[in-house]
């Protein structure tokens, strides 16, 4: 007879029955997501700086 939580571990989706290196590898993973995520969210507020910046210079341009 196993230890009762040997057989939880072994649930699909349970982090503790999966070696080492794919536990590392996920970790990497979602560290990845975080890093595109963050890029993407400073890439939009660039884009929104700019965006606003050309809607001032035309701006001033029409009133000239």
């Amino acid at each position: 007879m196993h230890h009762p939580r040997y057989r939880a571990n072994m649930l699909p989706g349970h982090t503790e029955s999966l070696s080492g290196t794919s536990k590392a590898y996920l970790k990497r993973r979602e560290e990845k997501r975080r890093e595109g995520v963050e890029m993407r969210k400073l890439v939009s507020c660039f884009e929104f700086k700019l965006a606003k910046f050309y809607e001032e210079g035309e701006r001033k341009l029409m009133a000239r």
